[in-house]
């Protein structure tokens, strides 16, 4: 039974019984190559009625092996020749060459008027000419004899067009076979090992990348380099796509030079059956062509077919498999390698290239070249050496956000805006306008605020706020658009040609500001009453500037409070101060201390002045009370009354200052305030002893005290160390 096939009766999902045909069909050693389809012939005029077309490389394993051709059609019901009486639908490689010149059938397809296979084999059957090609032979459905054979080889360089027209031929013959060759080059280096191909129509956007017409039908491949002049393929890849269009006119062109007498020979020596000894006809001798599918062609032509390389994976890549679909206007491919890996590819926009790649064999074995897509789309079927996978062609849901949503670059997925998810369109509710699915190459950006004025009130303060927000859905007429504010309670938006408008709050549904903190976050986010789901959010602050007690605080905060110096209070606006004429409305104006180039220093038990210089001194009104310095030493406050000098010097009243540590220095602050609470600064001054400054383990050292700083103006007297002024 080797090499023969099964019929399989559907009735439903799954086949009920099948019944075996005892012919032998298929190649039958595990290095040879079958390649069947379904497809449309009219053998005769008033007859129309679909057959399968099978590819098959020769092998000499077993009996009757000499008796499978290398191409032929069949019957659907008993694979016997679609054609075997005067004429026989099939066709051989020469007996002579057919041991050693192996061609390898990899896929098939049928599109207008002709069937092809797309197969690998030697560049030549002779042998002063090594190496492999990819080629493209071609028949016509309405050639029963299969003389209208004719091989092409496609090429990654350029295009030419020529087109052929004839008409009014006089029908006499039937040979109608065209083989042309078929290669890949990425950066000068030739792909020519074909590893899979199918046939897919292009999308809106592919077209559009092509200069072609949508849903034109197009031939997409994956190549490798052979190694050396072997089959071999290397761990390189790339992805080719060939029109039918241009496929169609350079078989037209390799046709027109063979009849116009621009070539000799028709170069398929190694096929049975030859016509007219291999030669082209002389040029004019057949008068007007209506149709090559009625004249004896038999050809391998010289042109190749021509396309760019698409997509070229770097070392280590070496791909098996593709498999071509369009979603929305993109095209994409899945193709499968050597190591048991998925590789997802955009093949059109701007957006164009790799976008993920999934392991799905993990014992990291081969994936086969029959990798098709489900009917529904929405899964792919993977065949590995050793099982077959289904797996889901996309993951939209584990995208948790707009920007990553679509930063995927899967055209299956898109962001369901109102609904805050990531989703195929198909499961996106009501999806009646653009900005409901948000996806790739589209130009269209997640909605998002682009501006919410203000974005911040004071807590107990009541305002408008405005949402400019980009690419905002339309919603139905009895639905609405609400903002809501934390836990508040939603709030009716109105829709504007910017975005939204709402009012804020009550202030009883705010949250409180905690201890320590000047304003409290709350999450303003925009929900479809719609859908009942937020899908756009961002924070909004309520703020009390009169969390802040002196003017510098309330300046640098973050919320362009004003400093009422007479009230001595933050404030969020003038008109809460009472004397506009004493507000401050930026931190340089604040009252403060002069920075000093050095400390101010203090001797213990020494009275002393503290002389501090203020920068913006407040002007005390009749009312107000004057300076006053409070002092604090460990944990003591001495407060001190503290006079004018010149308009910008207040100077501590004189006293002495002490401190109980046995230490050298002691740093001590001074707060500065005015009309009893105004505070102005704090400074640090340091206390210091001389007569510790002056000794050495307890004992008074009179060269110790001598060599000081002289700051400390220490001096040796009585057999101590001691201030001296």
């Amino acid at each position: 039974h080797q090499g023969a096939c099964e019929i399989y009766y559907l009735s439903g999902r799954f086949p009920d019984s099948s019944k075996p045909i005892e012919v032998a069909l298929a190649a039958n050693d595990e290095r040879s190559t079958t390649y069947a389809f379904v497809g449309p012939s009219r053998y005769q005029s008033w007859k129309k009625e679909d057959i399968m077309y099978v590819g098959t490389t020769f092998t000499n394993v077993g009996d009757y092996r000499h008796d499978v051709p290398a191409i032929s059609s069949r019957r659907l019901d008993d694979l016997t020749y679609a054609e075997f009486s005067i004429q026989q639908s099939n066709i051989n490689i020469d007996v002579k060459y057919r041991d050693h010149f192996l061609v390898n059938y990899l896929y098939g397809f049928n599109s207008t008027e002709y069937a092809y296979f797309v197969l690998v084999q030697k560049k030549s059957h002779l042998a002063d000419e090594a190496g492999y090609v990819t080629r493209l032979a071609r028949i016509c459905v309405n050639d029963p004899n299969y003389d209208s054979y004719t091989e092409s080889q496609p090429n990654s360089i350029g295009v030419n067009r020529i087109r052929s027209e004839f008409s009014g031929f006089d029908r006499s013959t039937t040979d109608s076979i065209l083989r042309v060759t078929i290669t890949c080059m990425v950066n000068g280096t030739d792909y020519n090992i074909l590893r899979d191909a199918k046939l897919a129509q292009a999308g809106q956007k592919l077209s559009n990348d092509m200069g072609i017409k949508r849903e034109d039908y197009l031939l997409v491949a994956v190549f490798s380099p052979s190694k050396e002049i072997t089959d071999e393929p290397q761990n390189r890849s790339a992805i080719c796509m060939y029109s039918l269009k241009d496929i169609e006119e350079v078989f037209n062109e390799n046709i027109h030079s063979c009849f116009n007498g621009t070539i000799k020979d028709r170069n398929l020596g190694y096929i049975s059956g030859t016509i007219n000894d291999g030669k082209c006809p002389v040029a004019g001798s057949l008068g007007n062509i209506f149709s090559f599918c009625h004249v004896g062609l038999k050809i391998s032509g010289v042109t190749p077919v021509i396309a760019p390389a698409r997509f070229a994976f770097g070392e280590g890549v070496s791909l098996t498999s593709i498999a071509v679909t369009n979603i929305g206007p993109h095209t994409l491919a899945f193709v499968g390698s050597n190591d048991g890996w998925i590789r997802k590819v955009l093949l059109s926009g701007r957006e164009a290239g790799e976008y993920e790649r999934l392991p799905v064999d993990e014992e990291g074995y081969s994936i086969l070249p029959d990798t098709m897509f489900a009917p529904s789309n929405d899964h792919l079927y993977v065949l590995t050496e050793r099982k077959v996978i289904k797996m889901k062609v996309e993951h939209c849901g584990t995208f948790g956000n707009c920007s990553a949503c679509l930063e995927s670059r899967d055209p299956y997925c898109g962001w369901c805006s109102l609904e805050k998810r990531c989703t195929v369109r198909t499961a996106c509710q009501k999806d009646t306008s653009a900005a409901r699915w948000l996806s790739i190459g589209t130009g269209q950006q997640c909605i998002d605020f682009e501006m919410v004025a203000p974005d911040r009130v004071p807590v107990g303060q009541m305002s408008v706020v405005r949402l400019l927000i980009k690419t905002l859905p339309e919603l139905p007429h009895n639905a609405q658009y609400r903002c809501v504010f934390g836990n508040a309670t939603p709030i009716d938006a109105n829709v504007t040609k910017e975005g939204l408008i709402c009012t804020t709050p009550p202030v009883t549904e705010r949250p409180s500001i905690p201890d320590g903190q000047d304003h409290v976050l709350v999450p303003l986010s925009v929900r479809s009453s719609e859908t009942n789901k937020d899908f756009v959010s961002r924070s909004f602050a309520f703020y009390d500037c009169t969390r802040h007690d002196t003017c510098r605080k309330c300046l640098v905060s973050n919320w362009g409070c004003h400093w009422c110096i007479y009230d001595n209070r933050c404030a969020f606006n003038t008109t809460a101060c009472r004397n506009s004429a004493n507000i401050v409305q930026n931190e340089a104006s604040c009252p403060r201390l002069k920075q000093r180039a050095g400390p101010i220093l203090l001797p213990n038990k020494v009275p002393k002045e503290i002389r501090l210089e203020i920068e913006n001194l407040p002007r005390p009104q009749s009312a107000h009370t004057g300076f006053l310095c409070t002092v604090n030493i460990e944990g003591a406050h001495m407060v001190l009354p503290a006079r004018v000098e010149a308009n910008k010097y207040i100077v501590c009243e004189k006293t002495l200052y002490s401190y109980e540590a046995a230490t050298n220095e002691y740093e001590a602050t001074v707060d500065v305030n005015w009309n009893r609470n105004h505070y102005i600064d704090t400074v640090t001054v340091v206390l210091y002893k001389c007569e510790i400054l002056g000794s050495h383990r307890d004992h008074a050292d009179c060269s110790l005290c001598v060599t000081r700083d002289p700051k400390y103006q220490c001096t040796w007297c009585g057999q101590q160390c001691s201030y001296n002024e």
